[in-house]
């Protein structure tokens, strides 16, 4: 079968061709305004604005249809100046119109001031373009006018001139505003904002005339609604109630209301005159005010975008790091056990001193893996502070414990002095980091001598204070020019110092970001081969004593579990952590899956179980979520997660899957041990849970016992109006981002994040704090997923608090 094809002069003329509704459009629009003009005013009309249709056409299409555009306007053109009786100079006319539309659509779009969104220039462009070439037309068409009616060239001239530059400074910007397609997208303009600003644009129009008929101010009433459309539309506003205002003030005066009409009396030329002077204030007014709102939208818009980018760079940069350090931490975990285990055998003083060099590269490995991701948490604004009671005494004990050793192993004597120090409330976590970075820093720079580690309180009101540490040592000391950069992130003093000690730089950067977020101040005093006092401050308030003494603790230990399902899929793993238990009595059933650990604690009774997160068949959350299930007592065995995941939303999830508590890897012995004696009692645990969130109902217990009167009605008031204020909002939170009001969103995920961060519920309110992030940075696609998820941690909250409580809370909504 032949196929036909058009010759090639036939796909040019189709090319060439501007969109059929805009050969109807543009000569309907081009005559009617020409008309419209000529018929009242003649050709001393106060504003040409035909052919600024003309031009906005030319710049929105492409440039081989500019000589169809033209000739369509020079036809509508012919044939307005015929009806209207004026077909001798229809032709000049005409001449005089093609050149000017044709010279200000090339030099616009030469120049790039079609773009009015962009910048306030391109209006400045646009206007000064729109202003000098009527120069040249306007001259032309006032000696055509002169020369065949015998009018006076100079009032001719000024007449034309003016009437064609109000036109087009007043409709091409209209026009181009209304059809700048990123415009409309910058703005995000719905049909409801199109009416907003006609609404006002009509209103401006209104109150001008009225202004004008009844000489109300004088022209003046006008001006402040002008800018409450610009302001309220934009550009679109601006253009929109300039033409408005304009056409209003043309119908008045015309009338012969107004300051204009009045002051020129009967000279007609005076009042057109007068009428493109008041359109030209008009437009000097709003169009730049317009254009800069315009530019300030759009630097916004970028600007959130940059922001989107920025953020899904973090993310990008912390997926990196989590994945890095769970794939490190894995076999590193094997390494150090293997170590440890070696270590414990009858080895030879050689082989000893191996496995301790084996043991210090790992812990040294794993140490700079916990600066990375501690910095990058820090870096990225994700580091949270927790506010609870704490004793400074204990606090330490086990910063004490972790040191000891490594001062001994360097012949150095660790002195600690705490000046009774009361119980205080605060975030004892971070101040154990800051402590340990410190002083693994004094100990690391000295060689001989003492590091002491001292704590003071002091009072600033009657429940306020301030607890200042000191770590002073007897080391190398700091030069005073190398001091300034000392906290700065990858530094140290040389780089000789880097060589010969070792170290990623980062600890003292982590130590000042860590004291910043607890809203204290860092510092430095040293002397080069004499010492160096670190020291730092943090404000806190007093709190309560905290719990358990001594006696108690040994009591817990010696309630240690003794029945134990290990589930870990890791075979070296496995091997490593039921030898270290055997060692110290527990019996183990060690089992590969989560499937196979779901069918042992189904069908044996278990004092404890260790659970690793990442598992073929079935990982480790949903094993614990399907154990929770189980009737009591099964379903009530307190489950520690074992992973090396350590990022904190990471853990949030394993809480919120009804893990007890996260023991990370490479494992800590000594924490694994302690957790093991707290969490499990004689086989049962009396703080085990009863449902998937037992991990949520005892830190809550603990938070609303340390706010409570004493009496037991305050926890339970507590409870309660904490239960019907997030029921409240997150029933609002649904219709607000149906609405898609981001600011309603936001505001309601702040107050439901504020009031459960004050109860220590941390998974509910960093779920908040992302529908928060995501409300305020306009991505509300990504809420949805986020409001079920808080929705379904509420009403574990809420069963939790049914357990807490003696007497019956509000329902929770399902």
């Amino acid at each position: 079968m032949k196929t036909e094809t058009l010759p090639r002069w036939s796909k040019a003329s189709v090319a060439a061709m501007p969109p059929v509704w805009l050969i109807f459009v543009l000569p309907t629009a081009y005559f009617l305004a020409a008309f419209i003009s000529i018929s009242f005013f003649g050709t001393d009309t106060p504003i040409w604005a035909s052919n600024a249709f003309a031009v906005a056409a030319l710049l929105r299409n492409p440039r081989r249809t500019w000589p169809v555009l033209l000739a369509l306007a020079a036809c509508a053109d012919y044939l307005a100046l015929a009806i209207t009786g004026t077909p001798v100079i229809a032709f000049g006319i005409i001449l005089c119109d093609a050149f000017e539309i044709s010279s200000v659509a090339f030099l616009v779009q030469l120049t790039g001031a079609s773009a009015l969104s962009e910048s306030m220039w391109a209006m400045a462009k646009l206007a000064a373009i729109c202003t000098l070439v009527p120069l040249i037309s306007s001259t032309g068409g006032a000696l055509l006018v002169a020369l065949s009616f015998g009018a006076p060239f100079v009032a001719t001239w000024l007449t034309w001139y003016l009437s064609v530059t109000c036109g087009l400074i007043t409709v091409t910007p209209l026009l181009l505003a209304w059809t700048d397609k990123r415009l409309w997208q910058e703005e995000r303009k719905s049909w409801q904002a199109i009416l907003q600003v006609l609404t006002i644009a009509l209103a401006v129009g209104a109150l001008g005339y009225l202004d004008f008929r009844y000489h109300v101010t004088g022209m003046d009433l006008s001006v402040p609604f002008l800018l409450l459309a610009t302001f309220g539309g934009g550009l679109l506003g601006a253009t929109t109630a300039s033409a408005a205002l304009a056409i209003a003030t043309i119908l008045a005066t015309m009338a012969g209301h107004g300051p204009i009409a009045v002051s020129a009396g009967t000279d007609t030329i005076k009042e057109i005159q007068g009428i493109q002077i008041f359109i030209a204030y008009i437009l000097l007014i709003a169009l730049p005010v317009g254009a800069i709102l315009e530019q300030r939208q759009r630097m916004n818009v970028q600007l959130r975008e940059r922001q989107r980018d920025v953020q899904r760079a973090a993310q990008a940069k912390s997926d990196f790091l989590a994945v890095m350090s769970h794939e490190i931490r894995t076999p590193l975990t094997s390494v150090l056990g293997v170590a440890d285990l070696l270590y414990q055998d009858d080895l030879s003083p050689q082989h000893r001193t191996y496995v301790k060099q084996i043991q210090s590269s790992g812990r040294y490995l794993l140490s700079v893996i916990n600066d990375i991701l501690d910095f990058s948490r820090l870096d990225a604004g994700k580091m949270e502070v927790e506010t609870i009671d704490f004793e400074l005494p204990r606090m330490i004990e086990p910063v004490r414990s972790q040191m000891a050793p490594l001062a001994t192993e360097r012949h150095l004597a660790l002195h600690f002095e705490l000046d009774n120090v009361p119980p205080l409330k605060g975030d004892p976590t971070k101040l154990r980091q800051i402590l340990t970075n410190l002083i693994a820093n004094a100990i690391k720079f000295t060689s001989q001598g003492v590091v002491t580690v001292t704590g003071v309180w002091q009072p600033t009101g009657a429940e306020r204070g301030i607890c200042r540490f000191e770590v002073r040592d007897t080391g190398i000391g700091i030069p005073v020019e190398k001091q300034a950069h000392l906290f700065d992130a990858f530094s140290q003093a040389d780089t000789s110092t880097t060589r010969r000690y070792g170290g990623s730089g980062l600890g003292l950067a982590i130590c000042k970001r860590l004291v910043e977020a607890l809203g204290g101040t860092i510092g430095v005093e040293s002397l080069s081969g004499v010492g160096s006092r670190f020291w730092f401050e943090v404000p806190m308030t007093l709190g309560k004593p905290t719990g358990l003494e001594e006696s108690e603790k040994l009591g817990m230990m010696k309630r240690s579990p003794q029945r134990v399902l290990l589930a870990e899929d890791v075979e070296t793993n496995r091997m490593l952590v039921t030898r270290m238990l055997r060692t110290q009595g527990y019996q183990l059933v060690a089992v590969e899956t989560g499937e196979q650990a779901l069918a042992a604690a189904t069908d044996e009774d278990f004092d404890l179980i260790l659970m690793d997160v990442n598992m073929p068949v079935m990982d480790g959350m949903e094993a614990t979520r399907r154990i929770r299930t189980l009737p009591a007592p099964r379903g009530r065995v307190p489950i520690l997660a074992l992973t090396a995941n350590v990022l904190p939303e990471d853990l949030l999830r394993y809480q919120a899957a009804g893990m007890t508590t996260t023991i990370t890897k490479p494992i800590d012995w000594q924490r694994l041990f302690d957790a093991m004696a707290r969490y499990g009692q004689n086989g049962r645990g009396a703080d085990a849970p009863h449902t998937g969130l037992s991990a949520v109902g005892q830190e809550l217990r603990e938070q609303l016992h340390r706010l409570d009167d004493g009496t037991g009605a305050g926890m339970r008031d507590i409870a309660r109006l904490f239960i019907q204020d997030t029921q409240r909002r997150l029933s609002e939170l649904g219709p607000t981002l149906e609405a898609a009001d981001a600011d309603g969103v936001a505001r309601l995920a702040h107050a439901i994040k504020g009031s459960a961060g004050n109860l220590g519920l941390r998974r509910l309110a960093s779920l908040c704090d992302e529908i928060e992030t995501a409300a305020r940075t306009a991505e509300l696609e990504a809420v949805p997923v986020r409001l079920d998820d808080a929705e379904a941690e509420f009403a574990g909250i809420c069963e939790a608090l049914a357990q807490l409580n003696t007497e019956p809370l509000p329902p929770c909504a399902s």
